[in-house]
Order: C-alpha cells, then sequence, then structure tokens
C-alpha cells in the first residue's frame, strides 16, 4: 500500500501502484505496475529514501548497503553521481532529464529482488515502510512524498 504524506496537488502523483507477489520474496521476481503523473517539468531531483522494517512493536531504520536501505542521492539526473537503482526501477536514465510533463507507466515490469545474504534471511523476513521523498535540490521544495507499506519473506 502507498499513501501520499506530501500536497495533494504536488508535481508529482503516484496514481496506480501494484507489486506482486504479496509478500515480495527475497531471491525471486516481482511484478511492478505503476502510473506516475508529473505535472510539471523536472530538471533536478533529490532522492531521501528512509527504509525502516518493524521489529517487535517498533521500527528500525535499515542502513544504506549496496544501493538498497535508507539511501540519498542528490540529485537523480545528474550521471556524475552514483544514486540507488531508483531510475532502472521507475524506468528513467540520466540522460532523459528534464522530466516532461505526462504520464510515467510501467505494466507489469518484472524485476529481480536481491537475496538475503546466506544465513539472514529469517532477520530480513518481516514488514517494511519505506519513505520515498524527492525535493528539487535547487530550491528544496518537496516534488513528492510518500510512504509505501511492504512485507519481505525468505
Amino acid at each position: 500500500s502507498f499513501t501520499n504524506l506530501g500536497d495533494k496537488g504536488g508535481p508529482v502523483e503516484i496514481q496506480l501502484l501494484h507489486v506482486e507477489p504479496d509478500p515480495i520474496k527475497l531471491g525471486g521476481k516481482i511484478s511492478l505496475s505503476y502510473v506516475i503523473v508529473v505535472k510539471t517539468e523536472i530538471k533536478a531531483c533529490a532522492l531521501d529514501l528512509v527504509v525502516e522494517k518493524k521489529v517487535m512493536w517498533s521500527w528500525w531504520k535499515v542502513p544504506c548497503s549496496k544501493g538498497l536501505g535508507s539511501c540519498s542521492c542528490s540529485d537523480l539526473c545528474r550521471s556524475d553521481i552514483t544514486c540507488p537503482d531508483l531510475n532502472k526501477w521507475i524506468g528513467l536514465a540520466q540522460e532523459s532529464c528534464p522530466v516532461e510533463p505526462g504520464a510515467l507507466k510501467k505494466q507489469d515490469l518484472i524485476v529481480d529482488v536481491p537475496s538475503a545474504p546466506f544465513g539472514s534471511g529469517w532477520m530480513a523476513s518481516g514488514s517494511y515502510r519505506v519513505n520515498l521523498k524527492l525535493t528539487n535540490p535547487l530550491d528544496s521544495k518537496v516534488i513528492a512524498n510518500y510512504l509505501i507499506e511492504i512485507s519481505l519473506t525468505t
């Protein structure tokens, strides 16, 4: 599930986000479908991705490791900056910036899910929430801010 934490009339709106299977199997594949509406031209876009795992009754931040977890990127549009695979997942490449107004759509995009390190699958399984926040690095205005909830299993 996903929730818009930002301005409902903001520059970017996720209208559809569907992931199968649920829960997501580590080391398997997912089918990802989405419709993201871009309402204004985006020339630069910073990413702040906070991933948290539910442990007992509280949420623990998952650190960034090898492009997975709570990672940040100062500008997804710059080719000289290494960022998480978000660009690949949503079908953007650095050379596609600026992002013009319109709809970004993918239907049944197959994505490989990394395996948990040997012997740690039981620790990786569980409930997660991901706060995906996009801002304009030129003026710090929020482009999009979403909370996405997922479950992982081995």
